[in-house]
Formats: structure tokens, sequence, C-alpha cells
């Protein structure tokens, strides 16, 4: 696997989501065949993430929606990833976050 590829997880873990977006922006770009839609997915995952620590909501839900759409031919599980929790796991944090934005009291 490429290292870029495996960077982008600890991004995430560290929750430096941007910086992981541009880490698989770079790998993206150089891709051909169905690893790009993929990988397509997964930066605008990250992409969202970065609209939920600015405080987006709308643009994290636009953003989930259309890496759902480019993740949705790999389910359940692509690359050692399980999409399918992935995205529930998502969906179920949206769901919590628009119930109370301000985070837990």
């Amino acid at each position: 696997m490429d290292p870029r590829y495996l960077q982008y997880f600890r991004l995430l873990q560290e929750e430096e989501f941007f910086e992981a977006h541009e880490i698989l922006e770079g790998l993206w770009r150089e891709t051909k065949g169905r690893e790009r839609e993929f990988y397509h997915g997964l930066i605008q995952l990250a992409a969202a993430l970065v609209h939920f620590q600015r405080g987006n909501l709308t643009g994290a839900k636009e953003l989930f929606q259309t890496a759902s759409g480019h993740l949705k031919s790999y389910l359940p599980h692509y690359q050692g990833v399980n999409l399918s929790k992935a995205l529930e796991d998502f969906k179920h944090f949206l769901r919590i976050w628009a119930e109370n934005p301000e985070g837990p009291s």
C-alpha cells in the first residue's frame, strides 16, 4: 500500500482532518481506475470532518452525501476499510451533532 494511504488514516486518528485530506489528494491525482473514485470519497469524508471542526454542519452533511455517493460501490469493505461501518458511524455522528451542536455538556 502507498504510505500516503496509511498516513491518511493516522492523520484521521490524530484529528488532523485537513492534513488527511491533503495527503490523500496527492495520491488521488496520480491514480487511475477504480481506486481513484475510492480515494475521492475518502478525501471528501476528511473534508466533511474539516467542516465539523469549523462548526459548519451544513457543509459537513453535503460533503458526507457526496462522499457516500463515491464510496457506495465499494461497500461493504475495500482496501482494508469497513466502509459500511464507517459510513454508518458517520451518519450516527451527524445525527448526534445535529441534536446537540454545542457538544456534550
